[in-house]
């Protein structure tokens, strides 16, 4: 009885729930230190959201609204990083934040919608499930070269991707975002499947089908397999993993080659004196017959005027 009430809560009200959960899964997740289980769980939760919500009354404006739902939780969750980067205005800062992380929400967003159109005007099969991964990795590929923030507050983990390491030397990054979106989709498929019955699908529009579509059992269960299919082969693409050689490297040896490394951070006479940029330079002579790189810190130097160029 208990989960036929809470699968009525999300067929009768899919914003408040899925948009809730949306915003304290993006305060969670989309932060410095993102992990890979975070973001697969975002990415299900919005696309149960999107192929829910799209078809019915004000679906434009429910999506647009969760893309700003999805800014403001990327706003809070990379405040504090963002603050202590960045002199000047707060206000700026935080509004510069909320702008560029609303326009990688909606592009993420229409991503989802466009997956949910392609899979109402398409038959469920299989290569159909793979529309949204293609369509993520690519966006995670793009937007960052374009955003201010790079990397910042994106959606790529960083966390929990040991399993899927081994495919970074060969396919990029790219490769990672791919199974993300894939496992989201999985997931996805799994919880519609559980909220409602087969027979209510089409009534409630939580996947969306086209009306010639065949709805017989052998088409019902035909389409709920590549689901399982797609898992299946996402739990084999782990077992590479355990080959891999995830020691490092020795720090002696033959074929090592030592590269010493220094940070050059003078000492302050006095808390509140701000190091100059000739304190810096005498630093770095002072660490140079010691180190064949030196290391300045972020922010050690600031030029107020052309003159101290």
């Amino acid at each position: 009885m208990e989960c036929a009430s809470v699968q009525r809560m999300l067929v009768v009200h899919p914003t408040r729930i899925y948009l809730s959960l949306s915003f304290i899964l993006g305060v969670l997740a989309l932060n410095t230190n993102t992990s890979f289980g975070s973001i697969v769980l975002l990415l299900a939760t919005m696309r149960l959201f999107v192929l829910t919500a799209h078809n019915r009354l004000h679906g434009v404006a429910k999506l647009a609204l969760s893309g700003a739902i999805l800014a403001v939780a990327a706003t809070l969750s990379n405040a504090t990083t963002t603050l202590d980067a960045t002199p000047g205005s707060h206000y700026s800062t935080l509004l510069s934040l909320f702008g560029l992380s609303f326009f990688e929400s909606s592009v993420i967003v229409i991503a989802l919608y466009a997956d949910a159109r392609l899979c109402r005007a398409r038959s469920k099969s299989g290569p159909t499930y793979f529309i949204f991964p293609a369509v993520w990795s690519f966006i995670l590929f793009f937007v960052p070269s374009v955003s201010a923030l790079g990397y910042l507050g994106t959606w790529n983990p960083i966390v929990g991707i040991d399993a899927y390491s081994w495919l970074r030397p060969i396919a990029g990054p790219p490769s990672i975002d791919f199974v993300t979106g894939a496992w989201a989709v999985v997931l996805s498929e799994f919880v519609g499947a559980w909220i409602m019955d087969p027979e209510e699908a089409d009534s409630c529009n939580l996947i969306s089908v086209s009306d010639s579509e065949d709805t017989s059992g052998d088409k019902r269960i035909r389409r709920s397999s590549s689901p399982i299919v797609i898992g299946t082969m996402l739990c084999m693409l782990v077992i590479p993993s355990f080959f891999q050689d995830t020691l490092p490297r020795p720090l002696f040896g033959e074929d090592v080659e030592a590269l010493r490394v220094a940070c050059a951070m003078p000492t302050r006479t006095s808390p509140h004196l701000r190091l100059s940029f000739a304190d810096m330079l005498l630093e770095t002579q002072r660490l140079v017959p010691h180190a064949k790189v030196v290391l300045w810190p972020e922010g050690a130097v600031k030029f107020n005027t052309q003159q101290e160029l």
